[in-house]
């Protein structure tokens, strides 16, 4: 550090992810880039907030047996019903992966 190089407050953060808050120079703060180091003035250090966990819905059990017994031809069911109420939802499930 020369003389005339003033420091500043920073806050790092290293390749190894650890992250602090530190003064450096100009000088060090290209040195510290060099490094891999990511330098910043504003805070990099706080902890970025989890998304929340969203839980698909889930079929009632006896919703999943009609669905399955018509699957296995153990259920007769008109066409215009099973298009309707069965396959339009199975389609989706198969696109999304929820009901």
């Amino acid at each position: 550090m020369s003389v005339s190089e003033t420091s500043t407050w920073y806050y790092v953060k290293k390749p190894s992810g650890t992250c602090v808050r530190q003064k450096l120079t100009p000088s060090t703060v290209e040195k510290a880039k060099s490094l891999g180091w990511i330098v910043s003035l504003t805070d990099i250090c706080a902890q970025e907030p989890t998304p929340p966990v969203v839980t698909p819905p889930i079929l009632s059990g006896q919703i999943q047996k009609i669905i399955d017994d018509w699957h296995e031809h153990k259920l007769i069911l008109p066409a215009w019903f099973a298009n309707n109420n069965i396959c339009k939802p199975c389609r989706q499930n198969s696109q999304n992966q929820t009901f």
